[in-house]
């Protein structure tokens, strides 16, 4: 069985998920989102931007200093308006997927 990602209901009624590999470790988690179309497109950014992602470690003794900029949590982030587009196809898990509707 392959990763997988889970999307659950906050404590403050908002969304958030986690990937979770085969063995059931959690490998990580993201941070609340107001809508589950919102957490969904979170998802998506992820599996986008996880191939071409760069370690950077800042333990190494020769690591830059910290830029407080490199710091920001998914609420100081500006939120991704396409998760309510309608021509943004909708992705939730176990579900078909809904073909983008044409722009024009």
């Amino acid at each position: 069985m392959a990763a997988r990602f889970i999307i659950r209901r906050d404590e403050r009624g908002g969304f958030s998920f986690a990937l979770v590999a085969a063995n059931g470790q959690t490998l990580a988690v993201g941070e609340g989102y107001p809508s589950k179309a919102a957490c969904v497109n979170g998802i998506e950014t992820v599996r986008r931007a996880a191939p071409d992602a760069t370690l950077d470690d800042r333990t190494a003794p020769d690591a830059p200093p910290e830029d407080p900029a490199d710091d920001r949590t998914a609420a100081d982030a500006p939120l991704d308006d396409r998760a309510d587009d309608p021509a943004v196809p909708d992705v939730t898990p176990g579900r078909p997927r809904r073909p983008a509707a044409p722009r024009g």
